[in-house]
């Protein structure tokens, strides 16, 4: 029993490819069959066993070379895979790492994007509400600014009924009309959804309808309107409307004595990229001859002059088959307003 495990010891590393325990297994085995096969064949026995472990021991030498081969080729291709597997979990543990230190920089600036964009729309929420805010008290401004100026043309008209002095009387009507003139614009800008930008077209036509009702005209003068759908700002149209005020009342006043009819022309339109041209012309009696307005001592005079140096603008004032008043500016861009390219013609009687 002893020799038949020895045996299956022997065929067990065998296939398992332990020679040098197959061979101590077999050696032991065939120990075991030599004692109980001693004798007379004891002799024979050990020359053929000399002869098989010399045989043996060749085949073994030569197995074990290959043996060595293979174990050589096969620990080389072991730490070729080994060596590829390390690099390749290195290579995954590198990308994963990146894949992570990317996952949380994209996490990091979204929660920056998402602190700045509540930032950002608390910011716009405040502005709304700022603007709205200002809005409402630019409005209140240019109701309580045009009250006001409402207020001062009813106190001059309240005072004109103890006067009796006609020159007077005729000041505090220039006064009004001044007056009403910006009055018209604070009402527009109060009514407005626009609290920075004046139409002219519609500012023009409003005042000279005001003015007609004021001197009652009763059909003898022709107001002709030729008028580009105009935007200007605060800061132009005011001192513009006083210079249109001044020049219609003079036309009104001196340009027609004795009944005679008339037209009156009002034109604004650009002439350049930016360049725009206000005229005032009345088909009167025009200018006495010498007459230099630059040395005249009047106040309607000096008004439209200095409101045109105030909008660096060019004053010129001329006869032309009656008189002709004509202002140049440069239109201020810094409240800019877009509007349809229209124009208004319209006679007034």
């Amino acid at each position: 029993m002893l020799s038949d495990n020895y045996l299956i010891w022997f065929k067990a590393d065998s296939s398992r490819g332990k020679y040098l325990d197959a061979i101590k297994h077999y050696q032991l085995y065939k120990n075991i069959l030599d004692t109980i096969y001693k004798g007379e064949t004891s002799k024979q026995i050990n020359n053929l066993q000399v002869q098989y472990e010399s045989n043996k021991k060749d085949k073994n030498i030569e197995l074990l070379t290959q043996q060595a081969k293979v174990q050589q080729i096969q620990i080389q291709k072991d730490n070729v895979v080994k060596y590829v597997f390390i690099g390749s979990v290195l290579v995954l543990i590198l990308i994963l790492g990146l894949l992570y230190n990317s996952f949380r920089v994209k996490k990091k600036k979204n929660e920056e994007l998402e602190m700045r964009r509540q930032q950002i729309n608390e910011q716009n929420e405040l502005n709304k509400k700022m603007l709205i805010e200002k809005e409402w008290l630019l409005k209140e401004i240019h109701h309580r600014v045009k009250n006001n100026l409402q207020i001062v043309i009813s106190l001059l008209n309240t005072q004109s009924a103890y006067l009796d002095n006609e020159d007077a009387l005729l000041a505090i009507q220039n006064s009004q009309h001044r007056m009403h003139a910006m009055s018209l614009i604070h009402q527009k800008l109060y009514q407005s959804d626009n609290l920075s930008n004046i139409d002219m077209s519609w500012y023009i036509y409003e005042l000279i309808n005001y003015m007609k009702e004021c001197y009652d005209t009763d059909g003898k003068i022709n107001f002709v309107l030729e008028i580009k759908n105009t935007c200007l700002d605060v800061a132009q149209a005011v001192p513009l409307g006083l210079i249109t005020n001044e020049a219609i009342s003079n036309a009104i006043k001196y340009a027609f004595p004795l009944e005679r009819k008339g037209e009156i022309l009002i034109s604004l339109k650009k002439i350049g990229q930016n360049d725009y041209e206000l005229i005032i012309a009345d088909n009167g009696i025009g200018l006495p001859k010498n007459f230099n307005y630059a040395e005249r001592d009047s106040l309607g005079m000096s008004l439209m002059t200095g409101l045109s140096s105030q909008i660096d603008g060019i004053f010129e004032m001329k006869n032309d088959n009656g008189l002709k008043i004509k202002v140049t500016f440069t239109r201020n861009n810094e409240f800019e307003t877009v509007v349809e390219d229209s124009e208004i013609t319209a006679i007034l009687q």
